[in-house]
């Protein structure tokens, strides 16, 4: 007998592309006893499954989320938990959809030179020159700096060949591994110079309305930090890989380098063409950490955009992303709270998000006291939506 195996990733799916037009096509995986079938890539669909799909296109926000949570319960998946994000298995009916991910997710390695024997020096300085083909300065650089990175994505097995050949020459080595995303690759997005004074702009997260003019030396700092995120940090590069697959692509997404005078990192825009676009405030954002953060906080806001009817009027809706992007951002792992001098270990992470969400909406420039109101009615079924992710990275 079929059984038709449904994942919550298929309903995000389903439900996104609308905002950016871009065309569905709905991939369905059969199995049966016998073994496994092959994947039927596109198929016709019947007059109760187009409805049903013309439904989810019109879901909101919050009925987007509660979908989630009903498929969940409908067909038993694992409750989201807290672990590695970027797609990994969970178990359970996930099992066809990871399977896929798996896939498409490459892996490869950087080899870290961590120490080196000193009597050995110049003939590890002399094996590194040979791996990356620099100078003689910058490999003593390199090797006199250690721990550094001398060889970025490779395969394992030429990693595990370059650390035998530094290994035999005292030095002690590490593989680091790095998921590889290949349909998504970094973009030099376009730099907005000019500060819009449209007053129908819709500005999520925070008021950037007193910014100063960018100055160019920050901005290739920061645009550098960017860069490196949507490369190097898997819940980044994750992100902008899912948006690329429901059909918003990461080249329509505009990036904006502002001065910012308000105390944010970052914010989210929507211009009144429907345009979204990224703010990143070049002067607060100092470190990689900082924007790895602020990028992924601000890809939820997209994402969320991308899949679903929000209403970025509507204090619920608004709630419901903030506390998506809190839990899923990174911005709740126990290490910043541990920097912001919070001590909470029994349900440490939910207890964050709440806040952290009540913070964003405080600072969004429509906010009213009465809307602080918003988290806690909306929290219980938003917390629970991890998409992209299958679990809380």
């Amino acid at each position: 007998m079929l059984a038709l195996r449904l994942s919550r990733q298929l309903w995000h799916a389903t439900a996104g592309g609308r905002n950016w037009r871009k065309p569905i096509q709905l991939c369905t995986c059969f199995s049966t006893d016998d073994g496994p079938q092959p994947p039927i890539d596109e198929m016709a669909l019947s007059p109760n499954v187009e409805t049903a799909l013309n439904y989810i296109l019109e879901l909101n926000m919050l009925e987007i989320a509660e979908l989630s949570r009903a498929v969940q319960k409908q067909f038993d998946l694992p409750e989201p938990t807290l672990g590695m994000g970027g797609g990994s298995n969970t178990g359970g009916n996930t099992e066809g959809a990871a399977t896929q991910a798996k896939e498409e997710v490459k892996t490869a390695f950087d080899v870290k030179l961590v120490s080196f024997d000193a009597k050995m020096k110049i003939k590890v300085i002399k094996e590194v020159r040979s791996i990356t083909g620099l100078g003689l300065k910058e490999a003593k650089e390199l090797v006199e700096g250690a721990p550094n990175v001398i060889k970025k994505d490779v395969k394992k097995e030429e990693a595990e060949v370059l650390i035998a050949k530094l290994s035999e020459l005292g030095a002690v080595l590490a593989m680091d591994k790095v998921s590889i995303y290949p349909s998504f690759s970094p973009i030099t997005l376009p730099f907005i110079s000019s500060v819009s004074t449209n007053q129908n702009l819709q500005q999520i997260n925070c008021a950037f309305m007193d910014e100063s003019p960018s100055i160019p030396a920050e901005r290739v700092r920061c645009e550098k930090l960017q860069q490196h995120s949507l490369k190097k940090c898997q819940r980044v590069a994750y992100l902008a890989y899912a948006m690329d697959q429901m059909g918003c692509k990461m080249s329509n997404l505009r990036f904006d380098f502002r001065q910012c005078q308000s105390k944010s990192l970052g914010g989210f825009e929507i211009d009144e063409n429907g345009q979204p676009s990224i703010v990143l405030c070049q002067n607060h954002i100092q470190t990689q950490e900082a924007m790895d953060r602020t990028l992924a906080h601000e890809l939820i806001h997209a994402f969320d955009h991308c899949r679903a009817k929000v209403d970025w009027e509507n204090p619920a809706h608004i709630a419901c992303t903030e506390i998506r992007a809190a839990a899923l951002s990174g911005d709740c792992d126990y290490k910043e709270e541990v920097l912001r001098q919070q001590f909470n270990v029994i349900g440490q992470h939910p207890i964050c998000t709440r806040r952290r969400a009540k913070l964003s909406m405080s600072m969004h420039p429509s906010f009213h006291k009465k809307d602080s109101d918003a988290v806690d009615q909306v929290f219980e079924t938003c917390y629970r939506d991890t998409a992209p992710y299958r679990e809380i990275p």
